[in-house]
């Protein structure tokens, strides 16, 4: 973990702030409360029991990852290895332990102010160091030292951490970052109130440890497990050892130049892995650890005493001075900027500094100085030099780099589309007016956090432009998931017909962005109004009697009026106007629903044809709803 000036550690996260308190609403949400509370204080249950964890913001995998029985390849399987390897007794490790552990070190609220985590200062894509010389803490204060590279912790024979050697075990490590001034701002008191009431470390305690009881032992010990399964193991070289069986030989998976740099590095005139491949023994031979096993000076300064003295600083020991733990060479072309102090910016930058920069101090691993105990220069030629970067490129892990088991598994703070649904309308009167076809959409955001929500929209490949989304509430019959509803409403020809193409991106008042939801939906061209069937009551009707009249009527347009014509026998006419009873149930393609009653004055019983017509506001007339109305002829009477 990371240096500070006092030299504490810092480990770092990237979860939303206030991701945490959305996981609790929403647990609370679909949950009632005696459920939510049998959850939080669950017995230990099967490792194959899916979490209670709300995954909007914690994505864990039901069954554990692998984290205790990795395929480690043949050449990191001797007993030279099980010697160097400095897991503890009382903490073995397990998948349940490193699961908690993952979720500790990505978590943001180890720090006071929930802004840092150990993965801010350890960052996966650079083999779990930190890009930039010095790290930045909870407040925005540097450390005084560059993070190092966890990976392969595991294999360090003295089990001492920091580059001063401070802590003891990863253990000892995982808890200084979190109580330092600088990094993250804790105490220990304060960090387990804190997890405890989170509620998703219950049952992940649970698991880990047979109870959801949370104490700083139990953290630290978690943490140290997620950094002991660290392991580089699949690299170019890796897969060249496997084929080779030593690394004595040129590697059949590398290129001639990598095949040199490999021969340079080993070679023992050059020093390189006198320090940085111990070679363990004769009938164990190390092939597989790219480190020192004690910590060294290899001459940054001059001066006995300097600003940073290293271990010499934490003993007080001045024959200490300037000696620090040495970093895996494993990934190095991903872990720059380079020694403790990150002086130096690139590889290169290192292979000067070993060709002309090393310092005489007094304390000067012997192996860098000459007879006369002057600093040796290593020095390669422009072609050597290439070589040697290409085998340390060999020796980076792109499969741990990508790892997910070793990702972040909390949501990244940006708003999350859950879902989306998209309703039709209908198409206007034909050309009483613009001839629009209108639809909406209904998008949720799961983590209730977006602030709009905006789309690109085409239809057939032509683009409608950007459409934005105001919040609102879901139309009945749409179900969407939890969270925040958007809702809006766009335009276009009715007599199209192709593919609605929809790409909705949700934002957040701070920046963020989602990932799009896509969709497509086929559209096909529509008729330019409808209107509903007539219904009459009662029914059939009665000559000379009174019948009811009524009819749903949809136009985009703007309807005007709507009048009922009968045939009385003479072919159809006008019989009365319908009056506007108030808007349909649908509140997309209503319009109105006109009804009326009228007395029939038909002088014979039998079917007469009848319809429902309507103006709208150019008052052009839209032929609707046809029906056959059966009328009886009036009952007989007495003279």
């Amino acid at each position: 973990m990371r240096d500070h000036v006092d030299g504490s550690s810092s480990p770092r996260i990237a979860i939303p702030a206030a991701g945490f308190a959305r996981a609790r609403r929403a647990v609370r949400a679909v949950l009632p409360a005696s459920l939510l509370l049998a959850i939080l204080v669950a017995p230990c249950v099967a490792p194959t029991t899916a979490l209670a964890i709300d995954p909007t913001c914690l994505d864990l995998p039901a069954t554990p990852d692998n984290y205790a029985a990795p395929a480690l390849p043949p050449h990191f399987l001797n007993p030279t290895f099980a010697n160097w390897d400095s897991t503890p007794i009382d903490n073995p490790l397990t998948d349940d332990g490193a699961t908690l552990g993952r979720v500790l070190f990505y978590d943001k609220h180890l720090s006071r102010n929930d802004t840092v985590s150990c993965s801010s200062c350890h960052r996966q894509e650079n083999a779990f160091s930190d890009p930039d010389r010095f790290s930045t803490g909870f407040e925005g204060g540097l450390t005084g030292r560059n993070s190092m590279s966890i990976v392969e912790s595991r294999f360090y024979k003295p089990n001492r951490f920091f580059w001063d050697h401070r802590a003891v075990g990863l253990e000892g490590q995982a808890l200084m970052p979190i109580q330092n001034e600088v990094e993250m701002g804790m105490t220990l008191p304060d960090l387990v109130a804190k997890l405890s009431a989170l509620p998703y470390y219950g049952p992940l305690f649970t698991r880990a440890f047979g109870d959801p009881q949370v104490t700083s032992d139990r953290i630290a010990k978690a943490i140290a497990q997620f950094g002991r399964s660290m392991l580089s193991y699949r690299s170019k070289y890796d897969v060249g050892m496997a084929q080779a069986t030593t690394n004595e030989v040129d590697f059949p998976n590398f290129t001639a130049e990598e095949n040199l740099g490999k021969r340079l590095f080993l070679d023992g005139t050059n020093q390189c892995r006198k320090c940085h491949m111990k070679s363990g023994t004769a009938e164990n031979p190390n092939y597989a650890i790219f480190t020192q096993d004690t910590p060294t000076n290899n001459g940054l300064d001059a001066a006995l005493d300097n600003a940073d003295d290293g271990i010499g600083g934490v003993t007080g020991n001045t024959a200490e001075n300037g000696v620090f733990k040495a970093p895996t060479m494993r990934n190095i072309l991903l872990t720059a900027p380079y020694m403790h102090d990150g002086r130096f910016a690139t590889i290169e930058d290192v292979l000067d500094f070993y060709a002309s920069g090393i310092q005489p101090h007094p304390n000067l691993n012997r192996i860098l100085t000459l007879g006369d105990g002057s600093p040796r220069r290593i020095t390669f030629t422009p072609e050597q030099r290439r070589a040697l970067v290409a085998f340390f490129g060999t020796l980076t892990d792109d499969e741990l780099i990508s790892d997910p088991k070793f990702s972040d598994p909390f949501c990244d703070g940006s708003p999350v589309i859950a879902t989306a649904q998209v309703v039709l309308g209908p198409s206007s009167i034909g050309t009483a007016c613009p001839a629009t076809r209108s639809f909406a959409v209904v998008v949720a955001d799961g983590q209730g956090d977006a602030t709009s929500v905006t789309g690109q929209v085409s239809l057939g490949g032509t683009s409608l432009g950007t459409i934005e989304l105001v919040p609102g509430n879901a139309p009945p019959g749409v179900t969407l998931a939890p969270g925040q509803v958007f809702v809006g409403t766009a335009q276009f020809a009715p007599t199209t017909t192709g593919t609605l193409s929809i790409s909705w991106v949700a934002h957040d008042g701070g920046g963020n962005q989602s990932a799009a939801f896509e969709q497509s939906i086929p559209v096909v061209a529509m008729a330019p109004s409808w209107i509903g069937p007539i219904s009459t009551v009662p029914a059939p009707a009665v000559a000379g009697g009174m019948l009811a009249v009524e009819a749903p009527v949809s136009d985009d347009c703007g309807v005007l009026g709507a009048t009922f014509e009968m045939d009385r026998g003479r072919g159809i006419r006008r019989a009365a106007s319908l009056r506007d009873n108030g808007r349909l149930a649908d509140p997309v393609a209503a319009d109105g629903r006109y009804s009326g009653r009228f007395r029939l004055v038909v002088p014979t019983a039998g079917p007469r044809d009848a319809r429902v017509v309507v103006r709208n506001r150019k008052r052009q007339v839209t032929l609707g709803s046809t029906a056959s109305i059966p009328v009886e002829a009036p009952a007989a009477t007495a003279n």
